[in-house]
């Protein structure tokens, strides 16, 4: 059985790759199911004034379960227009 962490590469976009001065970075994610935009701002607080979304493996989701193994993680702002 694994050992319950995660390594996945996390891209910021747009003003969020400006706000936290990184375009991306590697992180370990915790085991269990975790809200993914509570953990973004626990990890980088000044994205908490933002709106933004999460792709996991390009597939748009607001949780993650326990049993996924991430490849990667981008986090995207609104897109401006319709």
């Amino acid at each position: 059985m694994a050992s319950g962490n995660r390594k996945v590469t996390v891209t910021y976009y747009g003003m969020l790759a400006e706000k936290l001065n990184i375009n991306s970075e590697e992180l370990e994610l915790p085991s269990g199911e975790i809200n993914l935009r509570k953990f973004f701002v626990n990890k980088h607080p000044e994205l908490k004034s933002f709106t933004f979304s999460a792709a996991v493996d390009l597939e748009y989701i607001d949780t993650l379960t326990e049993q996924a193994l991430p490849q990667k993680i981008d986090l995207m702002p609104p897109f401006a227009g319709g």
